[in-house]
Formats: C-alpha cells, structure tokens, sequence
C-alpha cells in the first residue's frame, strides 16, 4: 500500500513540482481519464501535457503537499495543499483540493480532481479578493482597475 502513495508523491514531485513534463508518459496510461481539471475530461497524457504546460507557464516553484492519503487496492485518496507563486507580478498563492485516482499496471488510468482555484485567481488579480464571500452573501464582486486581466498576466493572446 505504500508503494501506492509514493508513486502519488512521486507523481506529484516530477510533474508538477519539477514540471518534468517527460515523465507523464511515463506515469500515465495512454487512455487514461483524467477529470476536474478543465470542462472537459482530459484523456491520455498529450491532453495532460497540454494542461500541465499551460499551468506551469502561469505559475513557478510549486509545493504540493499531501497531508492525507488513504489507499485501497489500486484507490488512493489524497487531500493537497498547494503553494506557489504567479510567474507574472510574483504574488503568491495557496490551495487546497482532493484527487482520487486509480492505478493500473502502475499507471494512472482514472483521476477526480477537486482544487479550490478561488484562492489561485485571486492571488493572481483575476478575481477580487474573497470572491466566494461576496457571492454566498449575494454580493456582486467588484472587478475594478486593479484587478489584472489575462493579458496582463500571461503577455497577451498566444502565450498558452
């Protein structure tokens, strides 16, 4: 059961901490289904590297941290808390989320993933601060000059 959460750790490490965007095809099954990651299901590892590397050129030096794991058979659960900084204007930022995901033939081949990106958006000026307060009282969030658009944190259209 242990081999299960360092091959999570590892996964974790490599792709996203080290951005070894290699690796993925080494880690993922081909048809792997990857969930909660953008609207639509992520399959194999050439969608995964897509998002990864759009990811990445958004933020740098990236912790995840892994407080939680539960593992059954080829099931690992996990908690995560993510810590970076936003390339563009150096904010930082911190996260949480869950993923669960299952393994074949040491692969992943399925991922639910559930990340809070509230706290990423706003440490990045896309949305004003405590979004989700204002929206839960039926508060409009403000979005004034001082929040940044995308083109002024990825250098304009194309930079994905």
């Amino acid at each position: 059961m242990d081999s299960r959460k360092e091959q999570l750790r590892n996964w974790y490490a490599c792709v996203w901490e080290n951005g070894q965007t290699d690796l993925v095809d080494e880690m993922m099954a081909p048809n792997a289904r990857i969930n909660g990651l953008e609207e639509d299901t992520l399959i194999g590892p050439e969608d995964f590297k897509r998002f990864q590397t759009m990811l990445l050129s958004f933020v740098r030096d990236v912790k995840v941290a892994l407080p939680v794991m539960i593992v059954d058979g080829d099931w690992v659960a996990a908690t995560l808390l993510i810590d970076g900084v936003i390339r563009k204007g150096g904010q930082s930022f911190r996260t949480s989320g869950q993923i669960i995901l299952r393994f074949e033939d040491d692969l992943i081949i399925e991922a639910y993933n559930q990340v809070n990106l509230f706290p990423f958006f706003e440490g990045a000026g896309l949305l004003p601060e405590r979004t989700v307060d204002h929206c839960l009282m039926g508060i409009r969030p403000r979005f004034d000059a001082d929040v940044a658009t995308p083109q002024d944190l990825i250098g304009g259209a194309g930079a994905y």
